[in-house]
């Protein structure tokens, strides 16, 4: 599982300056142009509740942490009483909801953070979308619903959304680094509905008829609730398909792994190993390219396996194996072609180059300290070495290679036969 990042500390300040940013701006629209129509303190305490209670309605999201309702009492209280008193009420509601997280256990510190910064993007978001409605002509209050005023709150409605995804993607790039996973076509759509039931919400609240006024909140309210409930399980259900996926992905991997690696020693195995030679050799050939390939065995390996235990053998294959892909170069492929042997590619090499190469390997087995994997324990290795020509097929390099060793263990074994 992957640690969680901690929180870069470049966020606070994001947090901070976004509030007093959007203080600021509330302040200037305030005295610039002020509310559109008074409002009771009453009244404004129920406009405050219905917002809050649309934040307190919505569902965890695994990347920005929380999706609300909150459209539906900023869009009702745009329209309704214009967009200074919406992002103030908006504010206030936003500064508040986190506050709860206290009693959970959640660090004071953290939750003022949240808290900050919810109540800045809140005024950006609900003044930026407000006053594009009011400045392109939207009544305020909204009064009967026509297809032009629908238009421009649709209008507003997608600035606020613009500025909401803006902002807390420079607020997740500057806490965690990077805003992946965040932008979700489903909680848009959320956003977007809430918007909607808060135009139904203002029009049914300006009719003056609190009887259905008041069923209509019932309903919503019902509503959003199931709609949450629905959120929630979906956000389950993509959770479960993230790991799933996650799972598939890494078997496959491992089965990928396994049909082109050996799995004692790590190194590419035969078959992967033929394959690379046909397309490497046919390569090599069209390009006018060299190619050289060593075979290599380790001596009286038999022995190792017989005076000492099949898991010395094992100990000293590994051992092998990471001492030759240690010291070869990085062009080079290395695969274990049989039980104790080994295959050595060298492209764009000659004959020299390759008896080089494994003269220095040869070398390096020879002087290590094998004591370290069981005493009295020697291990040599014995190379062939062949290069192609142009009549060259994988069989015949190998051929070629194969005689070399065996002339190598002939001649004593320890050696390198080019």
């Amino acid at each position: 599982m992957t640690k969680p990042q901690a929180p870069k500390k470049s966020y606070p300040y994001y947090s901070l300056a976004l509030l007093v940013s959007g203080l600021g701006v509330l302040f200037v629209a305030w005295r610039s142009i002020g509310p559109a129509i008074d409002i009771s303190p009453t009244t404004l305490l129920v406009v405050f509740g219905l917002c809050l209670f649309t934040i307190a309605v919505g569902y965890p999201h695994p990347s920005s942490g929380h999706v609300s309702f909150d459209r539906v009492g900023q869009v009702a209280t745009l329209l309704v009483f214009g967009p200074i008193i919406a992002a103030a009420v908006s504010a206030a509601a936003s500064f508040t909801y986190p506050i709860y997280r206290i009693a959970k256990g959640v660090a004071v510190k953290d939750v003022l953070l949240a808290s900050l910064h919810n109540t800045g993007l809140m005024i950006w978001v609900v003044l930026g979308g407000g006053l594009f409605y009011t400045f392109a002509g939207g009544p305020v209050p909204l009064g009967t619903l026509t297809l032009s005023s629908l238009i421009k709150v649709i209008g507003a409605m997608l600035v606020m959304q613009v500025i909401n995804e803006v902002g807390m993607s420079v607020y997740l790039l500057a806490r965690n680094g990077n805003y992946r996973n965040y932008i979700s076509l489903f909680n848009n759509g959320v956003e977007f509905t809430a918007g909607f039931i808060g135009v139904l919400v203002a029009a049914t609240y300006l009719v003056s008829q609190k009887g259905l006024f008041i069923l209509l909140m019932g309903v919503l309210t019902l509503g959003m609730f199931v709609l949450r409930r629905f959120a929630v399980m979906r956000n389950r259900l993509e959770v479960l398909v993230t790991e799933r996926t996650a799972e598939l992905e890494e078997k496959t991997r491992e089965l990928e792994l396994k049909a082109t690696h050996d799995m004692l020693t790590g190194l590419y195995n035969r078959r992967y190993a033929d394959g690379y030679l046909e397309a490497e050799i046919k390569s090599s050939i069209e390009g006018h390219k060299q190619f050289t390939v060593a075979l290599a065995d380790i001596d009286h390996f038999k022995q190792i396996n017989d005076h000492h235990s099949h898991e010395t053998g094992d100990k000293v294959l590994v051992k092998v194996a990471e001492l030759l892909s240690e010291h070869c170069r990085s062009t080079d492929t290395i695969a274990r072609y049989g039980g104790e042997e080994f295959l050595l590619c060298f492209p764009r090499s000659t004959t020299g180059d390759a008896h080089a190469v494994c003269e220095k390997l040869r070398s390096i087995i020879e002087s290590y300290n094998w004591n370290d994997i069981a005493s009295n324990v020697t291990v040599t290795l014995s190379f062939g070495v062949a290069q192609i020509d142009v009549n060259s097929k994988r069989k015949t390099i190998l051929r070629e290679a194969d005689e070399r060793l065996y002339a190598a263990k002939n001649l004593g074994r320890n050696r390198v036969v080019a």
